[in-house]
């Protein structure tokens, strides 16, 4: 398995480097993961197009699409295991790419459906694309099948898949997905939705599998985004002020500017901008800027340390502070107020309701799993299981009903 990425920087026209960087522009046609690239069926069948998320060659190269943007995480395997776990791709033949940025196309809704904003965060990759990335996995394979049906004269029903290649159950013919790139990918006009594989047969999810982005990162191969060059692009960089808030004046403009490779100098509220051809230019004017700081609104001054006497100053003087802003949804009537533990009745209660929650939320959470084993509430968004929403809500809300029962019992009408 490879990631496919330059090995080396290019000097790229704007136009190519948003070619290589988008990739195909794709149209949907029914659904996110039934989409086509937008052009005819002939043109799609040239490119070796399964689906928007796959690709073959006659080479036998599978190329998967990987929308989040791989930190350091493995969110580029573990995607790209999802997709080849369901197609039934040979791991030593997958390649890996980003994506277009086509968030109608690659977006993930935070229900967990395909169609939404493409960001990389919140520790939602995997567990927010594992359902979509395996139907559209499993649709893969059924257009392969349906492709290799159609050269046999047969039925899908009548084909299976081996790891990178496709069986017919009758006679044990096998064609390959490579040979079948070399003949042209083809599609219905509607792919319907597909059967997903039982976990105990994975291959590939849950099992140990080599990280695709390692070997470039370790040898230096690896392509970043500092790695790119368009023609007439400059660099820039900030010299930001010691403390928040530090005004910036600066008082050589015209000697940084007749420095080599200056284009210009910009002045910002919280620094000072250098714009130049190269980085190193950049990097090495910044010393032989002249900035006086007006740190008269700034944090200049503030002791972190100190800070922790004053406050301890704060809690043991009578004075109330001031509240800046204050926004309520209610609030109870005086003869009903919440935390009175005047009476030793409230006191008792306010302990069994503290000890009680994490009760509660256990119990609702073995309800739900009697609903649907091996099911976790806390995954409910996620994963799309909307039916159960009522259920979560109670069990997060569940506070509720003891805190009525204490106000009533403890401070009464």
């Amino acid at each position: 398995m490879k990631q496919s990425i330059p090995s080396s920087p290019e000097v790229l026209s704007r136009r190519s480097f948003l070619q290589t960087a988008g990739g195909v522009t794709f149209a949907i046609a029914l659904s996110p993961t039934m989409a086509f690239a937008g052009k005819s069926t002939e043109e799609a069948a040239a490119n070796g197009q399964v689906t928007v998320w796959v690709r073959l060659e006659p080479s036998g190269k599978i190329t998967l699409l990987n929308p989040a943007a791989e930190m350091g995480q493995g969110s580029m395997t573990a995607l790209a295991v999802i997709l080849a776990e369901e197609m039934d791709a040979n791991w030593n033949d997958v390649h890996i790419e980003p994506s277009p940025i086509d968030p109608d196309t690659y977006g993930l809704q935070w229900g967990g459906k395909l169609g939404g904003p493409m960001i990389t965060v919140g520790s939602r990759t995997v567990r927010g694309y594992y359902s979509a990335l395996r139907q559209a996995g499993a649709q893969a394979r059924w257009v392969l099948r349906w492709n290799a049906a159609n050269q046999w004269n047969t039925t899908v029903e009548d084909t299976d898949t081996s790891p990178s290649q496709v069986r017919q159950l009758s006679t044990g013919k096998t064609i390959s997905f490579a040979d079948l790139a070399a003949a042209g990918i083809t599609a219905p006009s509607g792919i319907p939705e597909q059967p997903l594989k039982d976990p105990a047969t994975f291959r590939l999810i849950g099992k140990s599998v080599p990280r695709a982005d390692v070997a470039a990162k370790s040898d230096g191969s690896a392509t970043y985004a500092m790695d790119i060059h368009v023609p007439g692009m400059v660099y820039a960089i900030i010299e930001r002020g010691r403390v928040h808030g530090a005004k910036p004046t600066l008082t050589n403009k015209k000697e940084i500017l007749a420095r080599p490779g200056v284009v210009d100098v910009v002045t910002l509220n919280h620094g000072i901008g250098i714009v130049a051809d190269s980085l190193d230019a950049a990097f090495s004017t910044r010393g032989y800027l002249k900035i006086n700081w007006n740190t008269q609104d700034s944090a200049s001054g503030y002791d972190s340390e100190l800070a922790y006497k004053y406050y301890a100053q704060l809690a043991e003087t009578p004075d109330k502070g001031k509240a800046l802003e204050q926004k309520e949804m209610f609030r109870l009537p005086k003869h009903r107020q919440l935390w009175s533990l005047k009476r030793p009745i409230s006191m008792i209660l306010f302990i069994m309701r503290r000890w009680s929650h994490s009760m509660r939320s256990l119990l609702w959470r073995r309800m739900a799993n009697r609903l649907k084993p091996g099911w976790d509430p806390r995954h409910m968004t996620a994963r799309g299981n909307r039916w159960l929403k009522p259920l979560v809500f109670a069990s997060r809300m569940s506070i509720i009903i003891p805190v009525i029962w204490e106000v009533d019992l403890a401070d009464g009408p």
